[in-house]
């Protein structure tokens, strides 16, 4: 009976093995390559990614055990491990730590057959932080056009391109007057973070700001800006001139009878307050009355400019009727030619 069972064991085992279809074990052979899963193609600078290859032979059967050595060709940063073995599917991972600086990266893998295999990716900038430089200093005449340029940078002074950007007035110093806008009124950082500007000197000595405004933050109806920039020029002249003061309006309105201040500043010609310069406050007949400090009442009043800061104020009594009326202001400092300044009060 044994020899039977034998002999039947054997041919059963005779017959499994040439089955038609049975499967024949395959060996894979030397790593030749890698088959990238994930490889990002571009990242921000600082971030860690994770990096996903597959090892395989010639015939592109999965490789598994095999070794893989990561190192950095070019663009800085940190790889870890540094040397990572396949899985059961051939299957090599690795975490790459971006440098701070943006720009071309290249990594290499590399086996122990000695072929290797490039990963080239894109260090990306960073977050805005800022627009710089952030003042940019001039000294020109008045009425000069200037070119100003600035740049939007992440925290490691990266350039970033396609952040918006836009001019707005800003002020002549120690004057009621604005300042042109620099144009163009918006525009796009190129690819390397910068934005050109192009704007007019005012006509009026003195420091006048030109202002860039980077990507509002916040909602209406309160956007706001975290980020801007100066163009600072100190405009020179051939004489000073006489202006309203910062806050007055060559044009305002007053309601019947009130009193309301009047206030101008001397610039000289070099854009600095004229200290202790006469000026006087005229009005016409109609034209209400102008206080003194003693608080006396008449149609004129002459004082001395401000040591400091080259200002005049007067109150002015306007008149009791609804009508446009008039206060001229006169120095015998040297100017440009507006000289008496006139300033209306809307009375209504």
């Amino acid at each position: 009976m044994r020899p039977f069972v034998l002999l039947c064991c054997a041919l059963i085992a005779c017959s499994d093995a040439s089955k038609p279809g049975a499967p024949t074990p395959i060996t894979p052979g030397p790593p030749t390559r890698l088959r990238q899963i994930i490889v990002p193609a571009a990242a921000p600078v600082t971030s860690t990614q994770k990096l996903i290859v597959q090892v395989i032979d010639a015939s592109g059967l999965r490789v598994p055990g095999a070794v893989v050595n990561w190192s950095v060709v070019s663009g800085g940063g940190v790889l870890a491990p540094v040397s990572s073995t396949a899985d059961t599917g051939g299957v090599a991972t690795t975490s790459y730590t971006l440098a701070e600086t943006a720009g071309a990266v290249r990594l290499r893998a590399t086996l122990a057959t000695s072929a290797t295999q490039d990963f080239d990716l894109k260090a990306l900038p960073g977050p805005l932080a800022e627009l710089t430089p952030l003042y940019t200093d001039l000294s020109l005449r008045v009425g000069a056009t200037f070119v100003g340029r600035v740049r939007a940078i992440d925290g490691y002074g990266n350039g970033i391109p396609g952040v918006l950007l836009t001019s707005r007035p800003g002020d002549v110093q120690y004057t009621g007057f604005t300042t042109t806008p620099a144009s163009p009124g918006t525009q796009l950082t190129d690819s390397a973070g910068y934005a050109t500007f192009i704007g007019i000197v005012s006509a009026v000595p003195g420091l006048q700001n030109f202002l860039i405004d980077g990507p509002e933050t916040g909602s209406d109806p309160y956007p706001a800006s975290a980020f801007f920039a100066w163009f600072r020029v100190r405009a020179s002249a051939d004489q000073g001139i006489i202006t309203p003061s910062g806050g007055q309006r060559v044009s305002f309105s007053a309601s019947l009878g009130a009193t309301v201040p009047v206030g101008v500043v001397v610039i000289r010609a070099d854009g600095q307050p004229a200290a202790n310069v006469p000026v006087t406050f005229s009005l016409g007949s109609r034209d209400g009355s102008v206080i003194d400090a003693s608080g006396s009442a008449s149609s004129s009043v002459s004082m001395s400019t401000d040591t400091r800061t080259g200002l005049a104020t007067v109150m002015w009594h306007v008149p009791s009727t609804a009508g446009t009326y008039l206060i001229s202001v006169t120095t015998p400092a040297p100017n440009d030619g507006g000289n008496p300044l006139v300033i209306a009060a809307v009375v209504h």
